[in-house]
């Protein structure tokens, strides 16, 4: 962030920081290409992801699992926030003024005042309780392969999904 460099893709992102590669094998692969003792990886890698991710090195890829790591105290120090890290996007929404509705069942994602230059609204939202709602932007925080939300631009969800 202070180099002000931004990235259109998380590829991009970790391609550039190196780290790629290790999204594209799994955890056990890259713990064994570096040597890694198998008892450990067996032992106390897999006992990490499986406590932070329910699952173990063989299924996940290698990257999750390194982050599994971090909180695993081999180096360094551990810190826990009193109140859970809950608190830290509870945190960043209010400081930045934003609004949050949980349980809302959004129907649809409209582009709202097509030819209003003085408008500042970028879309409306319009949820099944028929409430609609003009808003700057907005996070659909779903697996679009779950869902039936329609959306002003034709959005590919043709994907796997994936459990973590």
């Amino acid at each position: 962030q202070t180099r002000g460099v931004a990235f259109d893709t998380p590829m991009a992102m970790l391609q550039e920081l190196g780290l790629y590669q290790t999204t594209q094998i799994t955890a056990y692969e890259y713990f064994r290409s570096l040597e890694t003792p198998e008892a450990f990886i067996e032992e106390f890698i897999d006992g990490a992801s499986r406590d932070n991710y329910g699952q173990s090195g063989g299924t996940m890829n290698a990257f999750a699992d390194l982050v599994s790591l971090a909180g695993a105290s081999l180096e360094g120090d551990v810190f826990e926030l009193e109140e859970g890290t809950a608190q830290i996007p509870r945190s960043l929404l209010a400081s930045a003024g934003a609004e949050v509705r949980l349980n809302a069942t959004v129907e649809a994602v409209r582009k709202a005042n097509r030819g209003c230059q003085s408008c500042t609204a970028g879309y409306t939202v319009e949820t099944a309780d028929g409430t609609s709602t003009a808003v700057d932007a907005l996070v659909v925080a779903t697996p679009l392969e779950f869902t039936s939300i329609e959306l002003p631009v034709s959005v590919e969800a043709k994907r796997p999904y994936e459990s973590t």
